[in-house]
């Protein structure tokens, strides 16, 4: 059984078949008690009260985002109890003064500082929260928030079976090549393809159109685009 770091008072069940996609001997190999992990969950079973989750079922990406939701969750709750000791705010209380309340409204404590950042309090303010806790909300985020890239790097396999396949695999690539991006000729069929953005949903979203446009092109001369791994 793991408890569930989202779901407090709640535990699911990993069973060792959804640890790796390894043949896992001893469990202990992979991993130990008080690890976090990203888990998938696979199956709820209401009636009695069951969670079933996955671990080697969450791809890379979706891993390296919910972390990064999750650490910033705990940023944001540290700003919370900083600014609680500014308000005079017992910091046991915070959750129920404005926590659940910034949850409620943005989906996450850590989304309601980053409009803060990109559009100030009144933003906040017309969200139903109270004046004081919105400037300080955008304070700390002016001071706090450091924007960075993130960037997702794929394996394509792209194949023209026509006689002057390459340059119309070179045509198809160049006619649809996204800003912020990079690809490098491995060896056939694959290349190497990297995409660089604010956050990984939207570098999803650019190579997932990218890859449908290639494969539009392509699929009137035999050939086709795909993704087949991760770097």
């Amino acid at each position: 059984m793991v408890e569930l770091d989202e779901y407090p008072g709640k535990k699911g069940m990993l069973h060792i078949s959804e640890i790796s996609s390894k043949w896992v001997k001893n469990i202990r190999d992979f991993i130990k008690e008080g690890q976090k992990w990203v888990a998938k969950v696979i199956s709820v079973d209401k009636d009695k009260g069951h969670i079933s989750l996955s671990i080697k079922r969450v791809n890379q990406s979706a891993k390296r985002e919910k972390q990064k939701e999750w650490n910033n969750e705990k940023k944001a709750e540290k700003w919370l109890e900083m600014i609680c000791e500014e308000l005079g705010v017992d910091k046991s209380k915070m959750y129920d003064v404005i926590g659940f309340e910034l949850q409620k409204k943005f989906g996450t404590m850590y989304a309601a500082f980053e409009v803060a950042y990109k559009e100030g309090k009144k933003e906040l303010i017309e969200q139903g929260i109270p004046e004081e806790w919105a400037e300080k909300i955008e304070e700390f985020a002016k001071a706090q928030i450091k924007e960075r890239e993130v960037e997702i790097r794929r394996i394509l396999e792209i194949r023209c079976l026509d006689g002057n396949g390459m340059e119309i695999i070179k045509e198809a690539i160049l006619n649809n090549f996204p800003k912020n991006a990079e690809i490098k000729y491995m060896a056939a069929p694959k290349y190497y393809f990297k995409v660089t953005g604010k956050d990984y949903k939207l570098c999803e979203k650019i190579l997932e159109e990218f890859v449908n446009k290639v494969n539009d092109h392509l699929s009137k001369h035999k050939g086709y685009c795909k993704v087949i791994g991760e770097v």
